[in-house]
């Protein structure tokens, strides 16, 4: 098992009307692969079980998604029958991770009117991993494997790209298999042994919040499983993920920060649900949070609770630079 890992610098341009139109266009006119953010369609021809699966997101939350895959036991390796066998499914496949973390976190685009941007930064995330160019120091490097899946590790980039993405590889031809995180997220919903008449919350970015695709995703995916209709209930931090990936601006720890989300999502449940048990379904970053996660086994009645001292916070957007680091994507 091989994972290799990218940081990625991505190029900040005019944006067009259409990200995607924009992106075929320099795509048919850079047919080789050989400028940035383009493929060589041949090397998706033939046997691609050899190519390792590519995962992105826009900073490092996305490598708990990743260490879930690397870990994922559901199934017996030598016949494929569902049931864990002590071996991870995916033991003899290589793996690339991509974090954009010059542009994170993607939350906040759409919040600020940013669409058009944050659509043309997540098409480049895909077309990089189906490439093979990248930057190391000063060089220009064609050493990088193309992919053979894409996994969309960030919740706003599975809301906001994920139909993108699987027009673009559907329109190109490419065989390559393109999956998101929520749709993953909401399906475990299902095999909780909590309440299954329980209320759920959902912390994540302001974007993905605002986005409305988890409630949208879990209802429908209730709906099918003969489920009734489940009380949602969202809170967006505007700078959590930030925080988790280091922002010097921030004068408490990310745990810190974790705990008081975690508790104004209780308070902004207590006003719409009362004393309905709440099941956690929070974004990708949250692993990362151990003292924050002992908030989240604790409201898991809130109805045996007491009342938090805490008043709910009202969050402040943090502000998103457009001008982002002029450069290509450089491999560490």
């Amino acid at each position: 098992m091989v994972v290799f890992f990218v940081t990625v610098l991505l190029s900040a341009r005019v944006i067009a009307a259409d990200p995607a139109a924009a992106l075929d266009a320099h795509l048919a006119s850079h047919p080789g692969g050989g400028a940035a953010f383009t493929f060589d369609r041949p090397d998706y021809e033939g046997d691609l079980s050899s190519l390792p699966i590519g995962v992105f997101d826009s900073g490092v939350g996305g490598l708990t998604v990743l260490e879930a895959i690397l870990t994922f036991d559901a199934y017996h390796n030598d016949n494929l029958k569902p049931g864990a066998d002590g071996r991870p499914d995916f033991e003899k496949e290589r793996f690339l991770s991509l974090g954009d973390q010059a542009n994170m976190p993607y939350g906040n685009y759409a919040a600020v009117g940013k669409l058009g941007y944050l659509r043309e930064l997540i098409l480049k995330d895909a077309v990089l991993l189906l490439g093979k160019r990248y930057y190391k120091g000063d060089a220009v490097r064609f050493d990088k494997p193309p992919v053979k899946a894409l996994v969309i590790a960030c919740n706003t980039a599975t809301a906001c790209g994920l139909d993108d993405i699987k027009s673009l590889v559907s329109r190109l031809g490419v065989p390559v298999i393109v999956v998101g995180v929520v749709e993953a997220g909401a399906r475990g919903l299902l095999s909780t042994e909590t309440d299954p008449d329980g209320a759920i919350g959902v912390m994540a970015t302001v974007g993905t919040c605002a986005s409305e695709v988890y409630p949208r995703t879990i209802q429908s995916t209730l709906g099918r499983a003969g489920r009734g209709v489940a009380t949602i209930t969202q809170f967006g931090s505007p700078t959590l993920a930030a925080i988790i990936e280091g922002d010097p601006a921030s004068r408490t720890s990310a745990a810190e920060h974790g705990g008081i989300d975690v508790r104004a999502l209780v308070e902004a449940h207590r006003a719409t649900a009362g004393g309905q048990a709440v099941k956690l379904l929070s974004t990708r970053l949250h692993p990362l949070l151990p003292r924050a996660r002992g908030d989240r086994r604790r409201i898991c009645r809130l109805e045996e609770r007491p009342r938090s001292r805490f008043p709910p916070r009202k969050p402040v957007r943090r502000p998103v630079h457009a001008n982002a680091r002029a450069n290509e994507p450089k491999c560490r």
